[in-house]
């Protein structure tokens, strides 16, 4: 199914822009958990053997992805690293190249031993991969995407002949967006070797006035085309594995959110299950298959966090703190649990309108329980990573792990977060 140009699409640079320095917020449950102990995690795995060495404080506030850290299966965690030292010259080298040396190990729990290990060369310092589901992880190199396990080789899966400045893989890695600068290119599709000549998708075109980035969906499976459109930006979309979610206004302060599918064989109807009252557009994300996080304003500009279903439901509503910076998610592949990365400054909370390096004291990662709400987790991380990736959660949602004082530290979640 090929939807080209479609007309819900335009409006997602406008209701789906992802806002870096949004004043996103924290829970007030944060508070009520301060009483508490310091809980110990089940596995201590230290770092600096497999050669990690944290990052220079030069680098806070440069959102530069320098380490990921994911959940191969529920005993193998996969641990990539920015490796220092000097880089050799390479014949393919670009003028504006910003290259970094990533080292991939897989570490299988609960001794920590290494089971694979790889290098990989990117050319500049934005998000390199991705998970996929099902072990399988999704790498960028420049403007070319691998696919790789366990075994951390890296096949082709496809390249762009535009530069590549967005990828999104929806939690199952049915659905990938890819978003590239093209001014006068050709709408293009990844071709099945990177590097090579893409597959041309219709007739070429140029870009509308203003609009310079061409975000296109694609079936991850067979690179078919569902969806393109042409933004002024890059963009951010609210997506699961079918479709995804935007929010319009009516009446002034009243939003609809509708669904619109992009699977095969689905309608093509955006689908309207939701009315929020919001002083701001509301900001959403997914956070389980079926479940969407929405941030909304207050007349008062107060933040409220809102988690719904697909059907309308309103499952919990919780009222968060302001002066919230670059805020960073992660949910569990079975969407029971959700974890949030907060930067801190000296006074609490960091102020986006006046950060700076010396602004950021510290990082803290809470856990929730998905359907509750509940807080079920809250941890320091060390050293600060402003790009995030620095934590994961399993795919059952029953263990986190998060980089913090030189040791990934893994901790079990209770089976009920109720």
């Amino acid at each position: 199914m090929t939807v080209p140009d479609r007309p819900a699409l335009y409006g997602l640079a406008g209701c789906c822009l992802f806002i870096f320095a949004v004043l996103f917020a924290g829970p007030a449950l944060r508070g009520a958990e301060a009483n508490h102990a310091t809980p110990k995690p089940a596995i201590v795995i230290p770092v600096e053997p497999l050669g990690y060495g944290p990052p220079g404080e030069l680098y806070l506030t440069m959102r530069y992805s320098q380490v990921s850290l994911d959940f191969v299966d529920a005993a193998h965690l996969l641990f990539t690293f920015q490796k220092k030292g000097l880089l050799r010259h390479t014949a393919d080298e670009l003028p504006d190249d910003d290259d970094q040396l990533i080292h991939a190990v897989v570490l299988e729990l609960p001794e920590g031993k290494q089971t694979a290990s790889a290098d990989w060369r990117m050319h500049d310092r934005q998000r390199y991969l991705w998970p996929l589901g099902a072990e399988a992880f999704l790498v960028r190199q420049r403007d070319s995407l691998f696919v790789t396990d366990s075994s951390l080789a890296l096949r082709p899966y496809g390249g762009f002949s535009g530069h590549l400045v967005g990828v999104q893989v929806s939690p199952g890695g049915e659905l990938l967006v890819a978003e590239t600068e093209e001014p006068d290119k050709q709408e293009i599709t990844p071709d099945k070797q990177a590097g090579n000549t893409p597959h041309k998708v219709g007739t070429p075109s140029r870009p509308a006035n203003g609009k310079p980035f061409l975000l296109q969906v694609f079936r991850f499976k067979d690179r078919v085309l569902i969806a393109r459109s042409r933004v002024r930006r890059p963009t951010n979309l609210a997506m699961n594995s079918n479709g995804f979610v935007e929010s319009l206004e009516g009446k002034p302060n009243q939003w609809t959110l509708s669904l619109t599918p992009l699977t095969e064989g689905a309608s093509a109807a955006s689908a309207p299950f939701a009315e929020l009252s919001s002083a701001c557009q509301p900001i959403l994300t997914f956070i389980s298959a079926d479940t969407i996080l929405a941030i909304r304003c207050t007349p008062s500009y107060e933040h409220l966090a809102a988690v719904l279903t697909l059907d309308g439901k309103m499952l919990w509503e919780h009222k968060w703190q302001s002066k919230r910076v670059w805020p960073m998610m992660e949910h569990s592949r079975d969407g029971s649990r959700f974890a949030e990365g907060i930067l801190t400054g000296p006074g609490g909370a960091a102020d986006p309108r006046t950060l700076g390096s010396n602004d950021i004291s510290g990082q803290r990662v809470d856990v929730f329980d998905t359907a509750s709400g509940k807080l079920l987790l809250s941890v320091p991380a060390s050293p600060v990573y402003d790009a995030g990736q620095n934590f994961a959660l399993s795919a059952d949602g029953r263990r986190f792990v998060i980089l913090h004082g030189g040791a990934l530290e893994i901790y079990d979640l209770p089976a009920d977060g109720k």
